[in-house]
Protein backbone atom coordinates (compact mmCIF):
# COMPACT_ATOMS: atom_id res chain seq x y z
CA UNK A 1 0.00 0.00 0.00
CA UNK A 2 1.28 3.08 -0.99
CA UNK A 3 -0.67 4.87 1.83
CA UNK A 4 0.38 5.66 4.72
CA UNK A 5 -1.15 7.82 7.72
CA UNK A 6 1.10 9.98 10.11
CA UNK A 7 -0.72 11.42 13.63
CA UNK A 8 1.38 13.92 15.56
CA UNK A 9 -0.04 13.00 19.18
CA UNK A 10 0.06 15.90 21.91
CA UNK A 11 3.65 14.34 23.19
CA UNK A 12 5.07 13.64 19.66
CA UNK A 13 7.78 15.72 19.22
CA UNK A 14 8.26 17.60 16.04
CA UNK A 15 11.60 16.40 15.26
CA UNK A 16 10.21 12.57 15.75
CA UNK A 17 7.29 13.52 13.08
CA UNK A 18 9.36 14.88 10.85
CA UNK A 19 11.40 11.83 10.90
CA UNK A 20 8.34 9.20 10.20
CA UNK A 21 7.44 11.51 7.38
CA UNK A 22 10.99 11.51 5.96
CA UNK A 23 11.57 7.68 6.23
CA UNK A 24 7.87 7.19 4.84
CA UNK A 25 8.84 9.17 2.00
CA UNK A 26 11.99 7.49 0.87
CA UNK A 27 9.86 4.39 1.41
CA UNK A 28 8.21 5.67 -1.28
CA UNK A 29 4.58 6.13 0.38
CA UNK A 30 2.30 9.29 0.04
CA UNK A 31 1.39 10.57 3.28
CA UNK A 32 -1.70 11.51 5.03
CA UNK A 33 -3.22 13.61 7.73
CA UNK A 34 -6.68 12.64 7.81
CA UNK A 35 -7.20 13.52 11.20
CA UNK A 36 -6.15 17.54 10.22
CA UNK A 37 -8.90 17.44 7.63
CA UNK A 38 -11.51 15.82 10.32
CA UNK A 39 -10.20 18.42 12.52
CA UNK A 40 -10.47 21.16 10.36
CA UNK A 41 -14.25 20.14 9.49
CA UNK A 42 -13.16 19.44 5.82
CA UNK A 43 -14.71 15.69 6.06
CA UNK A 44 -16.30 13.84 8.16
CA UNK A 45 -14.99 10.77 9.70
CA UNK A 46 -16.63 8.80 8.11
CA UNK A 47 -16.57 10.48 4.53
CA UNK A 48 -12.63 9.94 5.12
CA UNK A 49 -13.03 6.38 6.18
CA UNK A 50 -15.35 5.70 3.24
CA UNK A 51 -12.57 7.49 1.08
CA UNK A 52 -10.14 5.36 1.93
CA UNK A 53 -11.91 2.11 1.72
CA UNK A 54 -13.11 3.41 -2.25
CA UNK A 55 -10.22 5.57 -3.18
CA UNK A 56 -6.94 4.67 -1.36
CA UNK A 57 -6.01 2.05 -4.10
CA UNK A 58 -6.31 -0.79 -1.33
CA UNK A 59 -7.10 -3.91 -2.77
CA UNK A 60 -7.11 -7.87 -0.84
Amino acid sequence: MKLVEVIKARHTSQETFDTLVDVAKKMEKCVVEAIRMAERGDASPEDIDTAMELGAGYRE
